[in-house]
């Protein structure tokens, strides 16, 4: 979505950092930039460093951007993405009914963990801009002028196209 947003109000297509069959089926949804970074023609690409990025992945970035969420929504969301195929899809019944939630929290808190100290590690050598999901769904235009402020180095986007 946050994407979506991106290339709807810029018209500058994303891409990222890594090529499976869920970026396939994101091209065919209009995100055609899936699978393409380290360009001139990529401005933006989603990525889930640290980790799922291999060696031949690595590249150069000016500027972070880090989109998060509450850690306690994170959970049931992972597990409807790995355990549905789906970004939209939701269980019949809450997921912490089911037998593998125990795991699931423990598996999903280290891995949270871990990739958020690895970004805040990069963000002390690279400019980095935090948007939250929650944030994002209440609040969008001020978010997102913000941030195009912040990818420009501008203090206002007033008057331009983007506005």
């Amino acid at each position: 979505m946050f994407r979506r947003f991106v290339e709807q109000i810029s018209g500058i297509h994303t891409g990222s950092d890594a090529y499976t069959q869920e970026d396939q089926q994101l091209q065919h949804q209009g995100l055609i930039g899936c699978g393409h970074f380290g360009t001139d023609e990529i401005w933006i690409t989603k990525s889930h460093f640290p980790n799922r990025i291999v060696e031949t992945n690595k590249y150069e970035c000016e500027k972070i951007v880090c989109l998060v969420r509450n850690p306690i929504d994170v959970v049931p969301s992972y597990l409807n993405l790995f355990g549905l195929a789906s970004h939209s899809a939701v269980s019949k019944k809450p997921w912490n009914q089911y037998p593998v939630w125990p795991q699931a929290v423990k598996s999903i808190t280290r891995y949270w963990n871990y990739y958020h100290t690895e970004i805040r590690k990069q963000a002390n050598k690279t400019p980095t801009f935090y948007v939250t999901y929650e944030e994002l769904i209440v609040n969008p235009i001020p978010l997102m002028n913000d941030l195009f402020c912040f990818m420009l180095d501008v203090e206002s986007i007033k008057g331009t196209i983007l506005e």
